[in-house]
């Protein structure tokens, strides 16, 4: 199974037409990779490819899809590059206030003993 879930920010994308019409958006994305050493938040970064218009904003996404290695050769070089397949991409609930559920009430359990006990 080649399946992706990721979180981070979108940026750089652009979006162009193929030559049978549908719309082909190609964007990075900056993901949180932890503190380093000095205390410094690092980030990486992914390019990502999905085919449809993405109306891009400043909040985090949740990126749904499969990993792809493009390779190519220029100039008699190799190269290759990870990039992600898009399949969804939707606003994060990463950070999200989350509601607390009503607790249920204590049961009361039936004691053989009474209620006053006189310690």
């Amino acid at each position: 199974m080649n399946e992706v879930k990721i979180t981070g920010r979108v940026y750089n994308a652009k979006t162009t037409t193929s030559l049978a019409g549908k719309s082909i958006t190609r964007f990075g994305l900056s993901i949180y990779c932890g503190k380093g050493k000095d205390g410094k938040s690092k980030y990486g970064f992914i390019d990502c490819k999905y085919f449809g218009n993405l109306v891009t904003d400043n909040n985090l996404k949740d990126v749904t899809g499969k990993l792809f290695v493009d390779s190519w050769e220029k100039d008699g070089k190799k190269f290759s590059k990870p990039e992600i397949i898009v399949d969804t991409i939707v606003n994060s609930t990463m950070f999200a206030e989350r509601k607390s559920e009503p607790q249920p009430e204590p049961q009361k359990e039936d004691s053989p003993f009474e209620d006053d006990i006189p310690f």
